[in-house]
């Protein structure tokens, strides 16, 4: 059940949680922040899941590659775990990994892993009570900054940055409906820009 991964240093992180309301639909643009500051310290990241999961570009993906078995290896040799409220979090926990863990619809101090609690960040993105919800519209965890995640992540791997200096003001509700704009001066075929929007 060991895993061939080991050779470089890798943080991992989990994109799909039980509940619809606890994916987090930013974790591209965390993963993006993070590629250029841990690609200098020579540290890879690796995305770990199942099929069903949304893959993310920019790392090495393990969707629907590993058994549990395979997870868990990689958990304990990882740097780092970060990513939604899922049975992957608890794993890294158990491995005394550190995590960095988002939680939407249900409060940290109920579900939140048992072990290694002191290298525990937790981060929650309701304001006063959780909704309990298995589907929330708008998603609550979707208020948390990609840069929230980012400083988090670097701050427990003792990496210097400045990402401090920034703050996401708002993300819009068609932030993930991209439209291409084209100037009309050809003929495209069938397949340009298949299942898009185009002006």
């Amino acid at each position: 059940h060991f895993y061939p991964v080991v050779d470089k240093r890798y943080v991992t992180f989990h994109s799909h949680g039980e509940d619809d309301s606890r994916n987090y639909s930013h974790l591209q643009e965390v993963v993006d922040i993070l590629r250029p500051i841990l690609d200098k310290e020579g540290i890879k990241i690796c995305q770990l899941g199942a099929e069903k999961d949304v893959p993310i570009s920019n790392c090495e993906s393990f969707l629907n590659k590993t058994s549990i078995n395979q997870c868990s290896y990689l958990l304990n040799k990882s740097l780092l775990h970060f990513g939604v409220d899922s049975f992957l979090l608890h794993v890294a926990s158990f491995h005394n990994t550190p995590i960095v863990g988002l939680y939407s619809n249900k409060p940290k101090e109920i579900t939140r892993p048992l072990w290694n609690k002191e290298s525990q960040v937790l981060i929650e993105s309701f304001d006063n009570y959780p909704s309990y919800a298995s589907s929330e519209n708008p998603k609550t965890i979707n208020r948390i900054g990609p840069e929230s995640i980012c400083i988090e992540v670097l701050d427990a791997l003792k990496i210097p940055h400045k990402l401090k200096e920034y703050k996401t003001i708002s993300i819009g509700g068609l932030y993930y409906n991209p439209v291409f704009e084209v100037v009309p001066d050809f003929i495209p075929s069938p397949d340009f820009f298949p299942n898009t929007l185009l002006n």
